[in-house]
């Protein structure tokens, strides 16, 4: 799960140079990566935790959403593998922001404040539902969680990430994966939907869990990958720059 920078987050070729940077700043800068990347990684395992450990009656992750384990006996387990996500994402884009990667007026920012929200939105209402059909409650959760993968496929295609010499090629990686993300995004949402509507017999989305699962394991991936980018300080050095 991602906080991902936009074009509007750098202010030129002198903004992303390591070199000219405030050694005092770059120490506060990887402060946060650090809480960032320890918060994302306790995130992901007590996420991956849930499926070894599941009091009662075990779920199928293949057909059951991972929110399902919001329901049992080990929910909280569930909600602490969430926010911890949460608190990375938020971490992040505070690093993002502070090294001056990320503008707090670019439409990247917006979305990755949007997704930290939505994180922390779908603990607060659980995915109950009632007789095989979602209460208030649960139609407010599948929104939340439609928005968030959403917000986190989208943002790393609002990268703008410098291409000459010397610049890094992890925002390029992290847009790549972005789109295998979206791919996924929009074969969840679309599944979603039609059961919804019961255009789709049940037979034919019982991969729906793990559908999702693979678009969880793709964005924290990303989240990753963007939490080694801000860690370098976001490098690029352009031919201008020489």
């Amino acid at each position: 799960m991602t906080a991902l920078p936009g074009l509007a987050g750098f202010d030129g070729p002198s903004v992303a140079r390591t070199g000219d940077r405030d050694p005092r700043l770059m120490v506060g800068v990887r402060r946060r990566v650090a809480v960032a990347a320890g918060a994302g990684a306790f995130g992901a395992v007590v996420l991956a935790l849930l499926h070894v450990r599941s009091a009662g009656r075990p779920l199928n992750p293949v057909s059951s959403p991972i929110s399902s384990y919001a329901l049992t006996r080990d929910g909280w387990l569930f909600d602490l593998g969430v926010i911890g996500l949460a608190v990375g994402l938020v971490s992040l884009v505070s690093a993002l922001v502070r090294s001056g990667c990320l503008a707090t007026s670019s439409p990247s920012f917006a979305v990755m404040s949007t997704c930290c929200v939505g994180l922390v939105a779908l603990v607060i209402f659980p995915d109950r539902t009632s007789h095989g059909g979602l209460t208030a409650t649960g139609r407010m959760h599948w929104a939340v969680a439609m928005l968030t993968f959403g917000g986190l496929a989208l943002a790393p295609t609002l990268l703008d990430h410098g291409r000459g010499p010397g610049c890094s090629r992890l925002p390029l990686v992290a847009r790549r994966l972005s789109v295998t993300a979206a791919s996924w995004f929009t074969v969840l949402l679309v599944g979603s939907v039609l059961e919804f509507a019961a255009a789709l017999p049940r037979p034919l989305w019982r991969i729906g869990g793990l559908v999702e699962r693979v678009l969880v394991a793709t964005e924290i991936i990303v989240a990753g990958i963007m939490t080694l980018w801000a860690w370098s300080g976001c490098p690029c050095i352009s031919r201008a720059d020489e």
